[in-house]
């Protein structure tokens, strides 16, 4: 989740990214498989000096369907130790998550996690490919 919200304070200066468009908090959706990190991001992000949080969209994957944002910041949530992926493998679901975006998609979670699942290591191969993968280090 402080992931999630370093991200959100990151991009909402769009000129440090060179992003083709400027981003206003009621572009960004964020999106996450459960209704209680939809609480725990709404909570770390009252921290952030952003001008207008409350347009900002934060929703579980069932309260994203049928809607779109320029730019989608989706928290997988996963990683543990047995990396169980839980809803996350649900790949039905997930292409609610990962078709909102119109302009840009950013995915926050645990590579190896993620990576037991053969669909999630074949999207991630080609993230890797397109050169759009990033560690903890580049969000912090």
């Amino acid at each position: 989740m402080d992931v999630v919200s370093a991200a959100l304070d990151k991009l909402s200066l769009s000129t440090t990214y060179n992003l083709p468009f400027r981003l206003i908090c009621g572009q960004v959706g964020v999106i996450t498989p459960y209704a209680a990190q939809v609480r725990k991001i709404y909570e770390n992000i009252d921290a952030l000096d952003l001008d207008t949080v409350s347009s900002l969209e934060i929703k579980s994957v069932d309260g994203f369907q049928g809607r779109e944002k320029e730019l989608i910041i989706f928290s997988t949530v996963r990683a543990n130790a047995s990396r169980s992926l839980g809803f996350t493998s649900n790949w039905r679901r997930l292409n609610v998550a990962l078709t909102r975006a119109r302009r840009g998609l950013v995915v926050i979670g645990d590579e190896s996690t993620l990576c037991t699942d053969p669909q999630w290591r074949r999207w991630i191969a080609h993230a890797r490919k397109q050169n759009c993968v990033c560690d903890d280090a580049d969000i912090e």
